[in-house]
């Protein structure tokens, strides 16, 4: 019996190309290039620094999907990126290539910019390739947070099998200042349930804050998230630069102790308004 050849089935493309200025004291748009599945809408801020929501309106990412941004902050801007929701990594089928997304950022001297997207979801049989680059000049500033959230619980799905390939570098002054990846061909239920690894936990953050002042608020950022229940936590600082991870078995728990620790490290500014819902 002839089979008929397999579905092929259409792919998303996106690329967003955003820099910004200094108008007096607030930051302003000053280019955009925006096409395919990639947008973005800026909501209204009663702050100096400029708020941009990503969106993409493919409605997740699949298979061979390729989305590539660039963002540019010259000296003394203030960018704040988030997303308009959960970004959802969809499972491939046997044989498909894993979905491609870049993102690499430029921050100029005195310049500050905040990656604060939502929660990023893997279901089951995901495939995903994920470089995320940081270029700053001399006392750039820079924070990150990173939510991932492994299977469905909720809708009682198990990951079998996850295919992550995740790097993110950060530079200073072109020198690697730090430099983290996620790699593997098996992450799966019964990996992240080893004592050793997640002990249970499915979903991860991470969050990267890079500035002179890493260092000093280290104990408040301790504090704050020792303040909140159900969460593992690991936090340290060293030269300019703080690390925290968390894991949690409840994404709400792990959502609760980031912005704890956010709050401390941003001043105790608002999350954008993509957060607050």
């Amino acid at each position: 019996m002839i089979q008929p050849p397999a579905l092929k089935l259409q792919r998303a493309e996106g690329a967003l190309r955003m820099s910004v200025k200094k108008d007096g004291v607030r930051t302003r748009l000053d280019q955009l290039r925006q096409s395919g599945c990639l947008k973005t809408f800026f909501p209204h801020s009663p702050h100096s620094a400029l708020e941009c929501i990503l969106v993409n309106v493919s409605g997740g990412i699949a298979a061979s999907d390729r989305l590539e941004s660039l963002f540019s902050c010259p000296a003394r801007t203030h960018l704040i990126l988030s997303t308009q929701g959960a970004e959802r990594y969809q499972r491939v089928r046997d044989g498909e290539a894993p979905s491609q997304v870049t993102t690499i950022c430029h921050v100029g001297a005195g310049a500050q910019l905040e990656w604060l997207p939502r929660e990023t979801l893997y279901y089951n049989d995901a495939y995903v390739t994920r470089n995320f680059e940081v270029h700053l000049t001399a006392d750039a500033r820079f924070t990150s947070v990173e939510t991932r959230v492994f299977g469905r619980s909720y809708a009682g799905e198990r990951v079998q099998r996850l295919r992550l390939k995740e790097r993110m570098c950060v530079y200073r002054d072109g020198a690697p200042l730090f430099i983290d990846a996620v790699i593997s061909d098996a992450i799966s239920d019964a990996v992240l349930d080893r004592a050793a690894i997640g002990d249970g936990a499915h979903v991860q953050q991470s969050i990267l804050h890079v500035s002179d002042e890493a260092t000093i608020c280290l104990d408040e950022v301790r504090t704050a998230i020792r303040g909140v229940n159900h969460v593992h936590m690991a936090a340290s600082a060293w030269n300019g630069v703080m690390v925290i991870r968390l894991l949690a078995r409840h994404l709400d728990h792990a959502l609760k102790a980031g912005e704890a620790a956010l709050k401390v490290v941003r001043r105790g500014a608002d999350m954008p308004p993509s957060w607050r819902y």
